[in-house]
């Protein structure tokens, strides 16, 4: 009904993710300060996502490998 605009809807904390099986598209979305983590990786067109980054690092895909460039990114925000 409201599509990707519901979260201009939502007042609160919130992270979460819709996946669409018949569009075959996945929404993620998070609080609009950014008080609840979303975290994702994407490797070989997977993605793995989740609310701490020991989760995602604990995929098998993902690992705990850091990517220097990435890391200092995250870092100065």
């Amino acid at each position: 009904m409201w599509g990707a605009d519901a979260v201009n809807r939502f007042d609160g904390i919130f992270a979460f993710a819709v996946w669409d099986s018949i569009e075959r598209t996945l929404f993620l979305a998070r609080d609009h300060l950014g008080v609840k983590p979303l975290l994702y990786a994407e490797r070989d067109g997977l993605i793995v996502f989740g609310s701490e980054l020991k989760a995602v690092a604990a995929h098998p895909a993902v690992g705990d490998d850091l990517d220097g460039t990435a890391l200092s990114d995250y870092l100065s925000l």
